[in-house]
């Protein structure tokens, strides 16, 4: 049955790559906050999908963020030691190497969660086993009151 999911994670994988080549722009390309609530997943096999008050009790537990949003949407404001790593251009199995270990914990956002669910779908098939999926991302931790860096 793992083995199945992977190879189903691996096309999945693929057919992202697939998309980003191609001439129209993917959906997770847009801002996020232009696209339909019910377009953005709910959750990410092999991942724990959490709320803003979930994401803060593992911020402030010291767990690892990952920014994956676009570099001018990270500039109005992010999660305080959050790691950028823009889902088109910096996030990678090296660069979330740097951040967090396959078998560490490692909470990955953006604005709502279309860019994120994608960057955690691509993590699952790098190994990472702790994963958590922060859908609602930003939109939810700002509407929290929540510390926000710039």
């Amino acid at each position: 049955m793992k083995a199945q999911v992977r190879a189903w994670n691996g096309l999945r994988v693929l057919l992202l790559a697939l998309a980003l080549i191609a001439p129209l722009t993917p959906v997770w390309a847009s801002d996020d906050a232009d696209v339909p609530d019910g377009d953005i997943p709910q959750s990410v096999d092999e991942a724990t999908t959490i709320d803003a008050a979930a994401a803060y009790a593992l911020w402030q537990k010291g767990v690892a963020f990952v920014d994956v949003r676009k570099d001018a949407r990270w500039a109005t404001g992010h999660i305080p030691n959050a790691t950028h790593l823009y889902l088109d251009k910096g996030f990678s199995a090296e660069s979330l190497a740097q951040v967090a270990q396959p078998d560490q914990e490692v909470v990955i956002y953006c604005d709502r969660g279309v860019l994120s669910s994608v960057a955690v779908e691509t993590a699952v098939f790098w190994d990472y086993a702790k994963l958590y999926y922060f859908r609602n991302g930003m939109h939810a931790w700002s509407a929290a009151g929540y510390p926000v860096e710039k």
